[in-house]
């Protein structure tokens, strides 16, 4: 499998502030009424890791997507 055309490397520093910022909007929308996280199995994992541990959500749900080519 060849990688993408357009590649765009984020730090993790970055990643870990954009998921921390994230779960902090998700909480100030909800106040703690979110039960469970539905993520994509391809890149998802991680960034629902980091949201759940951020809200104190214990269920994580997987959902996995292929895409083929010609």
């Amino acid at each position: 499998m060849s990688r993408p055309e357009k590649a765009f490397p984020v730090p993790w520093d970055q990643f870990l502030r954009d998921a921390r910022a994230l779960s902090w909007r998700l909480s100030g929308a909800s106040k703690g009424q979110w039960k469970a996280i539905v993520c994509i199995t391809r890149g998802g994992l991680v960034p629902a890791a980091i949201i759940a541990r951020e809200l104190g959500i214990r269920i994580i749900e997987t959902v996995c997507v292929a895409s083929y080519h010609d």
